[in-house]
């Protein structure tokens, strides 16, 4: 194999970023390894991820349109986040499949979560709680929520328009 058919890892590693458009566009194929961040008032999105598969690991995600972006089949690991301020925290859509693991979405202004248009994340252990819309929006999705706690939000769950059989257990949803 030669060097130029290696697969290309970029790391983005201890950056501030801070008024842009968008801080991180993840485009077609690419892997990119993005931890240790801090995003702060971009204008639209901190992580934008289209046929792409980054892991996004233990960043700070402040005052965006929506933090998190995965469109077009995406499948990143988004792990250990904190999410705060966002008009959406994590927005999922078009076939994608995120890992969701282990986040923390608070103060976010119409959704933490929001799945959409056949996508089907698994979800874990993330604290999504005191947004002032939906804690998880699923319009058309499958996702896989287990042991979440999902707590003083306008609506812990809403589930609209389903696509198939999906699943929602062992989760603590409190008013």
């Amino acid at each position: 194999m030669c060097s130029s058919d290696l697969p290309t890892i970029i790391r983005v590693s201890n950056n501030n970023f801070f008024n842009n458009l968008t801080a991180i566009f993840a485009p077609d194929n690419s892997f990119a390894e993005i931890s240790d961040n801090n995003f702060t008032d971009n204008l639209n999105y901190a992580v934008v991820c289209r046929y792409s598969s980054p892991q996004i690991i233990n960043n700070k995600i402040t005052g965006h349109k929506i933090g998190i972006w995965c469109q077009n089949s995406a499948s990143p690991q988004i792990i250990n986040n904190f999410l705060t301020g966002n008009k959406e925290g994590i927005r999922v859509e078009n076939l994608s499949a995120p890992k969701i693991w282990g986040n923390t979405l608070v103060g976010n202004q119409e959704k933490a979560i929001s799945i959409k248009k056949f996508s089907s994340p698994p979800m874990a252990h993330n604290i999504i709680s005191e947004n002032k819309g939906y804690g998880v929006y699923i319009e058309k999705a499958s996702p896989m929520m287990y042991n979440n706690l999902i707590k003083s939000n306008r609506v812990g769950i809403l589930c609209k328009d389903f696509y198939r059989d999906f699943m929602i257990m062992r989760n603590n949803i409190l008013d």
